[in-house]
């Protein structure tokens, strides 16, 4: 019998983030934790692995945690990229309209990781937020949502997240020091001279 197991950390997806990252996955696990583990991971029947041999079943286990383990983040992600023969380009958040900002900010990575990849990629070429004559919105992410699910690379979308954390956290920082400086300038009133020109 044979089980499809990805051999390095690259062969993870997007559809294995929210297996490897369920609560119930993250503690001490007995034997039937394991096979409902590996039948999420894999896809395949119950039935099926349930033929396999306990031993077996645990090898397979640390080997997919030792990959996710391995995995080491780039300080960028990529740019560009190609998923299935459709490109993808990773969304600039200053050049791009106040709709995704608004759709990223309830995106939830623990509740819908997929929906959140669908944000942060994004059609080469196309307008965030889009609509036809008809007021349609063009590219919806449900047109892209299960291609992206299985094809993304799990490394691409962490990368992709992580940087657009680490951003909001600057953001964040530069705001709430811009706040204490402010706070700490000394209050002065305008003079205005006869002619409405400051003093």
């Amino acid at each position: 019998m044979e089980i499809k197991l990805p051999s390095t950390v690259k062969d993870l997806r997007l559809q294995h983030f929210k297996v490897l990252t369920n609560e119930k996955y993250q503690q001490a696990m007995d034997i039937f934790s394991l096979v409902d583990f590996l039948v999420e991971f894999t896809g395949e029947k119950k039935s099926k692995i349930l033929q396999i041999d306990k031993a077996d079943i645990e090898k397979m286990y640390i080997h997919i945690a030792k990959l996710y383990a391995s995995f080491k983040p780039s300080k960028k992600p990529p740019i560009d990229i190609v998923l299935d023969g459709q490109s993808f380009s990773l969304i600039n958040p200053e050049k791009v309209g106040i709709g995704w900002h608004m759709d990223y900010t309830t995106a939830d990575i623990k509740v819908d990781p997929i929906r959140l990849a669908c944000l942060l990629y994004y059609p080469t070429g196309k307008v965030y937020g889009e609509t036809d004559i008809n007021d349609n919105l063009l590219y919806p992410i449900k047109d892209r949502y299960e291609l992206i699910a299985n094809h993304l690379p799990l490394t691409t979308f962490l990368e992709a997240s992580g940087f657009f954390l680490n951003r909001q956290a600057e953001s964040i920082k530069v705001y709430q020091v811009a706040n204490k400086i402010l706070k700490f300038l000394p209050k002065r009133k305008l003079k205005v001279n006869s002619n409405g020109n400051q003093l």
